[in-house]
């Protein structure tokens, strides 16, 4: 998919009361779509790169900052450890937080 509409988000998700961030299908490869619930988490910013999306989220009553990154792993072990070190990176350079890495890495 080139674009995601509002509404198949809302369809996906089972309603209205969400959020996503959104990486375009590269090839045969189908994309990555994030999604989240809007009700209990405020969206700080995302981060997109060659094979996942990443989001920084604001969640919780305790408003606890949490990284949560979508991943599609290429096949290829190089592309794989560009994968790792391109996710590496932000975990550096943004600090404090619970991390999530979830997703496909066609191990």
């Amino acid at each position: 998919m080139e674009v995601i509409s509002e509404a198949v988000c809302y369809s996906v998700w089972g309603g209205s009361d969400c959020d996503w961030a959104f990486l375009p299908a590269e090839g045969n490869s189908g994309g990555i779509l994030s999604i989240w619930r809007k009700s209990n988490s405020s969206l700080i910013f995302t981060f997109i790169g060659e094979g996942f999306v990443g989001v920084c989220l604001e969640w919780g009553v305790m408003k606890k900052i949490c990284f949560v990154i979508n991943v599609y792993s290429k096949c290829d072990i190089n592309a794989k450890r560009r994968l790792w070190e391109n996710i590496a990176m932000p975990k550096r350079g943004f600090g404090d937080g619970a991390w999530c890495v979830v997703g496909d890495f066609n191990a």
